[in-house]
C-alpha cells in the first residue's frame, strides 16, 4: 500500500524538527568558525636570541633591540669584568631610561662608543671607581659627552650611591640583595618601575645601605634570595617587610617573576632567559645584568638556567606552567657558549612554542 500522509499536524512538527536540527547545524558551524578564527588570530610566543661575539657585543645587540637611533639623552655603562658595579644600575638605567652597556675596564671598545653615538646621548653614567673603569675610558668619553661616575668605597657603598639617582620621588618598594645572581634577577623589575636596588653583605648589614634606606622612608623594603643568601638577622635590620626566595637562585628568579605579573604589574606574556650558573662573584652573569633594562621596558621578568646545556627542572616547571598565557616574545641573552641552542629547545618546548632556527654562530 503507498504510505499514508502525514496529517497536517504531524507534517508541521517534521518541518519545525527539521529547521531546528538545521539551525543547530548551523549553530556548530558557527561556533566551530569562530573558535577556528580565535585560535588562528590568538598571539603566539615567539623566541628571540641577543647575542654577539662576546659580552661587549651582546649587550649591544640587546640595546639594539630595545632603544632606536637618537632616542636617549644619557646611558649607563658598567665594567665587563667587574660586573658587581652593574648590579645596581638598573634602576638608575630605567630613571634614564637607558641600556646598561659594558666596557673593557682599560679601553673603550669602538663599537661600544659607536652604539653610545647612535643612541644619541649627551651623558655618560660609569657605574663604578677607577678600578672597574679606568680613567683611560672617562678620557676617550669626555671630549664628546658629560661623564659622571657613580663610585663608592666598594659594591655597597656604589648601590646606595646609584640609588641617590631615585631620591627624587616616592618609590613604592626597595629591593635589598646580596647574591649578584638575585640582584640580576629582580633587575627587570627595578628597571621597569625605578626601584632602587641595594646590596649588603650577607652576613652584617651594611652601614651604606642602611643609609641609603632613609630617603625612601615609605618604601616597602624586600628582600631578596633565601636566608642562606642573606641572613634572616640582616633581614631584620633592614626592617624587612616581604622575602622573595626559592630553594635555589633558579626557584627564587621564579618567585621574583611571580611578583613581576601580581604586584609589579607586569603582564606575564613574556620572559628573558640568561645564564644562571655565574657562581658567587657573577663573574659569567654579564648577559643576564645587562638584560635588566631591556626586560624592564618589555615589562618581562629574567628566568636563568641551570647551566649552558640546561634549562633546569624549575625554570623549565614555570614555563610549562604559564604557557597559556605566554603571548608576546622570549628573549634569550647571550650566545651558545653561555645559552645552548639545546636550552633553547628545552625552553621552547616548555612554553609550549618552537624554537627558532639555530644561527651560524650558534653552532
Amino acid at each position: 500500500m503507498p504510505g499514508t500522509p502525514l496529517a497536517p499536524r504531524r507534517r508541521r512538527r517534521a518541518a519545525a524538527a527539521l529547521t531546528a536540527l538545521a539551525l543547530a547545524a548551523l549553530g556548530l558551524a558557527a561556533a566551530s568558525a569562530v573558535v577556528a578564527a580565535q585560535a588562528q588570530a590568538a598571539p603566539t610566543l615567539t623566541l628571540e636570541r641577543l647575542a654577539g661575539a662576546d659580552r661587549y657585543a651582546t649587550a649591544i645587540t640587546a640595546s639594539r633591540s630595545a632603544f632606536a637611533d637618537d632616542s636617549l639623552d644619557a646611558v649607563v655603562l658598567a665594567s665587563g669584568t667587574s660586573t658587581v658595579d652593574a648590579l645596581a644600575a638598573a634602576a638608575v638605567a630605567g630613571v634614564v631610561g637607558s641600556p646598561v652597556l659594558l666596557t673593557p675596564p682599560d679601553a673603550l671598545d669602538a663599537a661600544v662608543l659607536a652604539e653610545i653615538r647612535r643612541l644619541g646621548a649627551g651623558q655618560v653614567v660609569l657605574a663604578g671607581g677607577e678600578a672597574a673603569i679606568s680613567p683611560a675610558v672617562s678620557e676617550v668619553l669626555e671630549p664628546e659627552f658629560a661623564v659622571t661616575r657613580v663610585a663608592g668605597t666598594d659594591r655597597y657603598d656604589t648601590a646606595a650611591l646609584l640609588a641617590a639617582f631615585l631620591n627624587d620621588a616616592e618609590r613604592e618598594v626597595v629591593f635589598i640583595a646580596a647574591g649578584p645572581v638575585d640582584a640580576a634577577a629582580v633587575a627587570p623589575i627595578a628597571a621597569a618601575r625605578q626601584w632602587p636596588v641595594l646590596l649588603t653583605d650577607p652576613r652584617a648589614a651594611s652601614p651604606q645601605a642602611l643609609a641609603a634606606l632613609e630617603d625612601f622612608p615609605d618604601a616597602r623594603r624586600v628582600v631578596v634570595g633565601g636566608p642562606g643568601v642573606l641572613s634572616q638577622a640582616v633581614a631584620d635590620r633592614f626592617g624587612a617587610e616581604e622575602r622573595l626566595e626559592g630553594t635555589d637562585r633558579y626557584a627564587t628568579a621564579t618567585a621574583i617573576a611571580r611578583f613581576a605579573v601580581e604586584r609589579a604589574g607586569f603582564p606575564g606574556d613574556g620572559f628573558g632567559l640568561a645564564l644562571g650558573s655565574g657562581g658567587a662573584t657573577g663573574t659569567d652573569l654579564a648577559d643576564a645584568l645587562t638584560s635588566g633594562p631591556v626586560l624592564g621596558r618589555a615589562q618581562a621578568p629574567l628566568l636563568l638556567t641551570a647551566s649552558r646545556d640546561d634549562l633546569g627542572q624549575v625554570t623549565a616547571a614555570h614555563l610549562a606552567a604559564n604557557a597559556a598565557r605566554l603571548s608576546a616574545q622570549g628573549l634569550v641573552f647571550g650566545g651558545p657558549g653561555a645559552v645552548s641552542q639545546s636550552v633553547v629547545a628545552q625552553a621552547a618546548a616548555a612554553a609550549g612554542t618552537t624554537a627558532p632556527a639555530a644561527t651560524a654562530t650558534d653552532g
